[in-house]
């Protein structure tokens, strides 16, 4: 038995209904809504919108409405639609306040910034103030990683004494020797005033022909130290200090002590490295001098000139 089917209708070729909108796009009834569909209208909105104090508004005329026809489903009435151009418009607001806050003090933001980069630094007046003079930073005692204040080593004295004769003694044992060891005939004693060491006595240069007062010294008495200084008074005569070498039997280091006036007190420097190693008054070929060599100290008299001599020493010491 057959059945009756019903009629089928042919597809058809027309294409769909569409509607065009006022700026020159279409929109199809039955096509699925578009980007372009949202963009274009939100575009005609910020070209027709009007700049204010207080922001962008936008305003619509009548080009940019969507037409209402009666056989076509108007989008403009659908509710994503709207909900989505009105985020959209938002959007294009929060932009344009933004730019508008940019231009308006943006510029002169990046200018402080470059200002401030290029800007020289200065020392403020109270660091000036309080700032520590090198010579007495240099003085302070300085402290070690741990915190512990470093202690420095004891810086040596500029002079130390070696003898002293005030009030009529001595540190050193001192003792004459005069040319009679050697078959000579002068004569000459030490003896201690009030405030000094006094050496007297008659040269004769018939035969050796000199004088002197020694003591022996200290280990290391000179050691650290470049320089001996005397306070005398020569009365005129040209004594000379000599520096017993415990290298050798019979060689001494001497310098002759600078001649003062006739009865006046000087202070001599008589400098070591100045010092010429001798024997019996004659130039020794011997090592130079080395303070820590030095056992023995002598001022003696042996200027060639006959008769009486006089010498006081208030002091010897020993300077850097």
């Amino acid at each position: 038995m057959l059945k009756a089917q019903a009629p089928t209708t042919p597809p058809s070729n027309r294409r769909p209904k569409t509607t065009r909108f006022s700026g020159g796009f279409r929109y199809s009834c039955g096509a699925s809504l578009s980007a372009s569909h949202i963009l274009i209208p939100l575009i005609r909105i910020v070209k027709t919108s009007t700049k204010r104090e207080n922001g962008f508004t936008a305003t619509l005329d009548s080009r940019h409405t969507i037409p209402q026809t009666p056989n076509c489903y108007n989008p403009v009435m659908d509710k994503d639609f709207i909900f989505v151009s009105i985020v959209g418009v938002v959007v294009l607001l929060v932009l344009a306040f933004v730019a508008q806050s940019f231009f308006k003090g943006g510029g002169s933001n990046v200018v402080s910034e470059e200002l401030v980069q290029n800007e020289v630094p200065t020392t403020p007046i109270t660091a000036v103030k309080e700032t520590v003079p090198d010579e007495i930073a240099a003085a302070l005692p300085k402290e070690s990683e741990t915190g512990a204040p470093v202690t420095q080593a004891p810086l040596a004295p500029e002079c130390v004494i070696i003898d002293d004769f005030t009030g009529g003694s001595s540190l050193l044992s001192w003792f004459a020797v005069n040319d009679g060891v050697m078959g000579g005939l002068s004569q000459g004693a030490i003896s201690f005033g009030s405030d000094a060491l006094v050496h007297t006595g008659v040269i004769n240069t018939n035969g050796g022909g000199f004088s002197s007062v020694r003591a022996r010294l200290p280990a290391d008495a000179l050691v650290g130290y470049t320089r001996l200084q005397i306070r005398l008074n020569t009365f005129g005569r040209q004594y000379a200090v000599n520096f017993g070498d415990a290298r050798y039997r019979s060689v001494s280091h001497q310098a002759f002590i600078p001649l003062g006036l006739t009865d006046a007190w000087q202070e001599a420097f008589i400098d070591f490295d100045q010092t010429t190693p001798t024997n019996f008054g004659f130039r020794a070929n011997a090592e130079p001098f080395a303070a820590s060599a030095i056992n023995e100290l002598s001022l003696i008299l042996a200027d060639g000139a006959d008769g009486p001599f006089k010498m006081e020493v208030a002091w010897i010491k020993a300077c850097l």
